[in-house]
C-alpha cells in the first residue's frame, strides 16, 4: 500500500542521518501521527497495524515495552 511506505519512508528519515539514533524528531512525530490515523482508518488491515507496531516496537522517544530484568 503506497501510504504505508510514505509513512515508512518518513519515519526512516527521521534516523538517517544519524544511524540508529533519532536526527529530527519532527519527522519521527509526524509519522507517528499518519501511522495512527491509517490504523484508525484501516484498523483490520494487518500491514498498517504491523507498522505502527513496528514503529512504537523501534521508537527512541520514550515508549518501550517493558523487559525482564534479572533477579
Amino acid at each position: 500500500m503506497l501510504s504505508l511506505l510514505a509513512v515508512a519512508g518518513i519515519a526512516d528519515c527521521a534516523y538517517l542521518a544519524g544511524g540508529r539514533r533519532l536526527q529530527r524528531s519532527e519527522l519521527s512525530a509526524e509519522a507517528f501521527r499518519l501511522a495512527r490515523v491509517v490504523h484508525r482508518l484501516l484498523p483490520d488491515d494487518g500491514e498498517v497495524t504491523g507498522l505502527l507496531a513496528l514503529m512504537l516496537l523501534t521508537d527512541e522517544t520514550g515508549w518501550r515495552v517493558p523487559g525482564r530484568t534479572a533477579g
